[in-house]
């Protein structure tokens, strides 16, 4: 068969921002249409504006893995720690830069997602959990026996989903006792995301 070369007219999609990355873990979005990138390799949390404006908001973290904005626009951040159980940690950075712990403990925090009230919870990679931080910071495990949870998300309804990422498979918990196997068959996934509607 001889087929003709079609030329067609285009622009690329890419764009590339002016900050080197070593290795990004997590990103996301917020309000303000900044985005916010976990980056693993280089121990950093960086932002860009809507507008391209790149800024560093956090340095010498111990393997930042999970990113989460709480209601008033506040930054969290879990660090994994080289996995080891109970040095994980989870730290709340506001916008001028500055950082404090507001929970730590945890082993191998992957990701963190909050609730309509607040509510943190953390994937606890290493100890199969999830860990639910109440708006008081009291520490309690929310549900257990979830094999590698990689990644969290609060759906439309409110329901909490996560992925296992060493079952490859998607549970979504309504409740403590309430925990449904919705997807299963992935390889090796590591994070969520929603089909905007």
């Amino acid at each position: 068969h001889k087929h003709t070369a079609v030329e067609i007219e285009a622009r690329p999609i890419l764009s590339r921002y002016a900050v080197p990355l070593v290795r990004p873990r997590r990103l996301i979005t917020g309000k303000n249409g900044a985005l916010y990138i976990a980056d693993w390799g280089a121990g950093s949390v960086v932002r860009i504006s809507a507008k391209g404006k790149v800024t560093v908001l956090a340095q010498d973290l111990n393997e930042p893995a999970g990113l989460a904005l709480d209601s008033m626009g506040d930054l969290y951040v879990s660090t994994y720690s080289q996995g080891m159980k109970g040095d994980g940690a989870v730290y709340r950075i506001k916008p001028n830069g500055m950082r404090s712990v507001y929970a730590a403990g945890f082993s191998g925090p992957t990701d963190i997602a909050f609730d309509g009230h607040d509510n943190l919870y953390v994937a606890n990679f290493i100890d199969n959990s999830i860990s639910l931080v109440s708006t008081n910071r009291s520490v309690s495990t929310y549900v257990a026996n979830i094999a590698a949870p990689a990644a969290l998300l609060f759906d439309s309804e409110g329901d909490l989903l996560v992925l296992s990422s060493s079952e490859g498979a998607v549970y979504r918990i309504r409740s403590m006792d309430d925990v449904t196997l919705i997807a299963r068959g992935l390889n090796a996934p590591t994070d969520l995301v929603l089909h905007p509607e």
